[in-house]
């Protein structure tokens, strides 16, 4: 028989060493970095959206709206409003010299604005359908990431994975759902009381107590460590600041002595 534990985040204490997201909670006790210290979208490159974007077709848009005809004679502009095609078509067939620089400018624009444009920041002018789609590849990207750490690949086995060995000895039995985390078991062949490998303690995954204590416990003790770290981190880099300020002051003053003893020849101090 099948039985399955819900643990929710606030019986977890989630919020107390946490982003207050279970997962974290999890990542925290099975030596994973958390969802807040990982850029899932860190290694995203928006180099195949941009490849595949079509910069013809947005470039005769663009001359069809009276954009970018910069290079036609006053003369050749007539034949063009005379013409039964549509501008853009017009100098794409007539004028391709020009019709090369103006998709060279929309590559270039595209190229510079592609990262600001996946945070929906996009530059004036960029083109709103390749913002848009490189806003749903970069999500897709973070995703797909983060679906990786949270239930592994092929050669890791996940925040899950491994918060499924912490509590019940094996992968598989550990799921989260709205932000609970979900315990199975098999209650016909897990024993009462059994050691797991972690530290060899009596420790029984059929009682919901044990199993809060057990993951709270292993991931504040490794929350507190990390803190303490930081703390020290982020003391010695303000000692180091400090240190520079003090340098820099020293440096300046003595800069500006040298500088105030190089006088005219023959000029009086004042």
């Amino acid at each position: 028989m099948i039985k399955i534990i819900t643990i929710t985040a606030d019986e977890l204490g989630a919020d107390k060493i946490s982003t207050g997201s279970v997962a974290d909670i999890c990542a925290l006790a099975t030596g994973y970095q958390t969802s807040e210290d990982i850029f899932f979208d860190e290694y995203w490159s928006p180099e195949y959206t941009l490849e595949q974007y079509d910069y013809e077709a947005e470039t005769i848009r663009r001359i069809n709206k009276g954009v970018n005809r910069f290079g036609i004679s006053p003369a050749k502009r007539k034949k063009m409003i005379a013409s039964t095609l549509m501008p853009g078509a017009w100098v794409a067939l007539n004028e391709q010299g020009i019709f090369e620089e103006n998709i060279a400018d929309l590559k270039e624009l595209c190229k510079d604005g592609a990262y600001d444009a996946s945070i929906e920041d996009a530059p004036e002018g960029y083109p709103a359908n390749l913002a848009a789609e490189l806003v749903k590849d970069r999500t897709t990207y973070a995703d797909s990431q983060y679906n990786e750490w949270l239930h592994g690949d092929r050669s890791s086995a996940g925040v899950l994975g491994e918060t499924s060995e912490l509590l019940t000895g094996e992968r598989g039995n550990v799921d989260i759902k709205n932000n609970s985390l979900l315990v199975s078991f098999d209650t016909e062949t897990i024993d009462d009381e059994y050691e797991t490998a972690i530290d060899g303690q009596a420790y029984n995954p059929k009682r919901k107590d044990l199993i809060i204590a057990r993951l709270f416990d292993t991931a504040n003790a490794k929350y507190q460590t990390e803190r303490a770290r930081r703390t020290k981190d982020r003391a010695q880099r303000e000692a180091t600041a400090k240190y520079q300020a003090e340098q820099k002051a020293i440096a300046d003053a003595d800069r500006r002595k040298k500088l105030l003893a190089m006088k005219k020849r023959g000029a009086i101090s004042a």
